[in-house]
């Protein structure tokens, strides 16, 4: 099964977890790095090393982050050293739900499928017809 680390400014990687298993009515085994302002960079990097090798069962990991180009994303990219472990940002809510419902799939196919999600539910809702 592919692991799933999220990394996120403030927060959101927390609370987005929490969506997800209250969504999916279950626990998903999803570790969660935060980033606050005062991080210092070296100890966020193992940190977020430690969450990577800790969510790798052997199917490899996706790491998913807030903003491309951001601090969460680019300590995660320096973190993610083996070839089965991939940074996908610009996370969202059906991104990280296709993600964890496709944790059975190889790692290709699962960040794939995460990726369409993410783009397909993103909409222009007006009310007024």
């Amino acid at each position: 099964m592919i692991g799933i680390v999220i990394v996120a400014n403030g927060n959101l990687a927390d609370e987005l977890l929490v969506c997800v298993e209250n969504i999916l009515d279950e626990k998903t085994n999803i570790r969660t790095i935060s980033l606050r302002p005062d991080f210092e960079i070296p100890k966020m990097q193992d940190k977020i090393c430690s969450a990577i090798e800790a969510a790798d069962t052997g199917d490899g990991v996706v790491v998913v982050t807030d903003i491309h180009g951001s601090s969460p994303a680019n300590l995660s990219l320096c973190a993610c050293h083996a070839k089965n472990h991939v940074v996908l940002s610009g996370m969202n809510m059906p991104m990280l739900l296709k993600l964890v419902k496709s944790r059975r799939c190889n790692l290709k196919e699962a960040t794939r499928l995460a990726c369409d999600a993410g783009q397909k539910y993103i909409r222009v809702l007006n009310s007024n017809g």
